[in-house]
């Protein structure tokens, strides 16, 4: 880390720091071996209680940061896989947990409830509308099969809990396609 000009703590220097912090720098800064090492310590330090890493969690305004985060926790606890499934249900972090157990292969597409799978399409979309920004976020919409609206009413209706995110994807994606008065779909691109 030093070599590449990053600040390199030594593992054990974040025991006392918030759970956000911590977190943060770990998932931005740690390989792998030494976020585990990080965490395990953090959470010695503080009685063994992962539920403070995950109200972190929760409350990142990100949605693409709160996965990374969540990703990172996940990959350096013994149980978890297991606490994924856990999370499932839950009604901040669920869509977040879905979207990971479905890309690890630990969870099928078939096997998602209806509701889970508009909160999974729901989370990519928000995700894509942070990175990408709005145009992307339409574009993909109109590159996918059937018309843009159901799509559009799905992401809005789907119950998902970042609703910033979800008045964002209104304002920036669902009113702009539909003021352009026609269906949005089979790859079609328009321009404003």
């Amino acid at each position: 880390m030093l070599a590449q000009g990053r600040d390199a703590p030594l593992v054990g220097e974040l025991a006392d720091a918030a759970p956000a912090e911590m977190l943060g720098v770990v998932a931005q800064h740690y390989p792998q071996e030494e976020a585990r090492a990080e965490i395990e310590g953090w959470l010695a330090a503080h009685g063994g209680d992962v539920e403070p890493l995950l109200q972190a969690v929760r409350d990142c305004p990100f949605r693409t940061r709160a996965s990374a985060l969540l990703g990172t926790l996940v990959a350096c606890l013994d149980d978890g896989p297991a606490l994924l499934e856990r999370l499932r249900r839950d009604p901040v972090l669920g869509p977040i947990a879905v979207a990971a157990l479905v890309e690890d292969g630990r969870l099928r597409p078939e096997e998602l409830t209806e509701r889970e799978s508009a909160l999974m399409l729901a989370e990519g979309m928000l995700g894509l509308l942070e990175v990408g920004g709005p145009e992307a976020v339409r574009e993909q919409i109109e590159s996918l099969a059937g018309p843009g609206a159901e799509l559009t009413e799905l992401v809005l209706g789907s119950g998902h809990p970042d609703e910033t995110g979800l008045e964002e994807f209104r304002t920036l994606v669902a009113l702009p396609l539909q003021s352009r008065g026609r269906p949005t779909g089979h790859g079609r691109r328009h321009r404003r």
